[in-house]
């Protein structure tokens, strides 16, 4: 399914030289300018000390509906079942029901199911130890920036307390790209292939389809999601990320299933464009605790050709030693980099104000460097709140999550 906010794509797959990268600081610049990191070599970050992550934890789950509404349940979960031969990924492509994806959608969801798990449980420890809140879509571009040659991403960033929040920030290039790409037949096309294959093996009833005439779980409407909250520990910070999963084994609901379509491979090059989309699907995976990715190989006309079943933790050794190998370790102590230092220079900016600001990371071509800026109180209300006054938000963070965060900081 799409997820901008949560990070998921459904489309075809689609501080010094030594140590981790040059690094410099650039004070008072007139555009914000407070950090610039210099992306050092793979080898660099593949020969440093592993960046332990410990396997993620659930802490809970929320869905939404048809409509898009939020509820703090489960009703909108899916049960894995095997998909049937060459189905057919066009099907229901004329009835799709398409989120509206301009509504900026923020951390809200995932902050509103943190306050509820904070009141059904009578306490917010894990919360209030947490250094890193955001959606797993955000740590799987920082997992996968080494090796990014085509496009980079911005993240808007807010210290409150203790606590690095991430957001997506989608910029007025990437806005263009992807109306471009919706009034492109082809490519909704292909965008909507990974949506049939979800219906095609993700369905409500537990027990799948009666028949093969019945396998098929309704036309498509991506406003419905089943979304997980998991913790998590990456070096020294400890994360807690929220995203969609596609399914669960229906007699195991503790295991998780990724579904994803790609092209089926029928020379070397087909083989290669698919060990490297191996690398986003992995990371898309691991930082959920999702144990299965299932892949859907299908041809130029959209009929799907065969299935491929992966075990997550065991995806890196499928492209070791090959010409497209990536390096699940390198990748873990770039974004483990990233956010330790990022957290700690917004902290030094801020200096202990009242109201924190909202900050800027950026990854962009030639993707050498992560820059790290201050936004301008017009940038905030242009960017982050539409262009307009917006007393419900404390800059990207909803008001009432900003101060049930701050009522349990330490002197509140």
């Amino acid at each position: 399914m799409a997820e901008s906010a949560l990070g998921k794509r459904k489309a075809d797959g689609d501080d010094d030289a030594g140590h981790a990268g040059k690094v410099s600081k650039v004070e008072g610049d007139k555009a914000g300018l407070i950090d610039s990191i210099r992306l050092g070599s793979i080898a660099t970050y593949a020969a440093r000390r592993p960046s332990a992550m410990q396997l993620p934890q659930r802490l809970a789950s929320f869905s939404y509906d048809e409509r898009r509404a939020l509820h703090h349940d489960d009703r909108s979960i899916r049960y894995y079942h095997a998909p049937p031969p060459q189905g057919d990924l066009n099907r229901g492509y004329a009835n799709l029901v398409q989120r509206d994806d301009t509504i900026n959608e923020h951390l809200d969801s995932l902050c509103l199911a943190l306050m509820h798990l904070a009141d059904a449980k009578g306490e917010d420890e894990e919360r209030k130890r947490t250094n890193v809140i955001t959606w797993r879509g955000m740590m799987t571009r920082l997992c996968t920036a080494l090796y990014e040659k085509r496009s980079g991403f911005e993240m808007n960033a807010m210290v409150v307390g203790d606590t690095l929040y991430l957001e997506e920030h989608v910029g007025p290039r990437q806005a263009a790209d992807k109306a471009r790409q919706q009034s492109d037949d082809r490519q909704r096309r292909f965008a909507y292939y990974g949506y049939a294959f979800e219906s095609y093996t993700c369905f409500e009833r537990r027990t799948g389809p009666a028949s093969p005439r019945e396998h098929w779980d309704g036309d498509v409407n991506t406003n419905v999601q089943w979304c997980s909250i998991v913790r998590t520990k990456l070096g020294s910070s400890r994360l807690i990320l929220g995203g969609e999963v596609d399914a669960v084994d229906p007699h195991d609901h503790s295991t998780f299933v990724e579904v994803k379509t790609s092209m089926q491979i029928r020379n070397e090059r087909d083989e290669s464009n698919f060990e490297s989309k191996l690398l986003r699907f992995y990371f898309q995976s691991f930082l959920l605790g999702v144990q299965r990715l299932v892949v859907g190989f299908r041809d130029g006309r959209g009929i799907l050709r065969h299935v491929s079943n992966y075990e997550t933790l065991k995806v890196p050794r499928f492209v070791r030693g090959r010409a497209t190998e990536w390096d699940p370790v390198a990748c873990l102590n770039f974004a483990d980099e990233i956010l330790v230092r990022i957290r700690r220079r917004i902290t030094e900016d801020q200096g202990g104000q009242e109201t924190p600001s909202v900050f800027r990371l950026s990854f962009a071509p030639p993707f050498d460097e992560v820059t790290l800026r201050k936004l301008t109180p017009e940038e905030v209300c242009a960017d982050v709140h539409g262009g307009k006054d917006d007393p419900t938000r404390m800059g990207f963070l909803l008001k009432e999550y900003y101060d049930f965060a701050r009522a349990s900081q330490p002197g509140a």
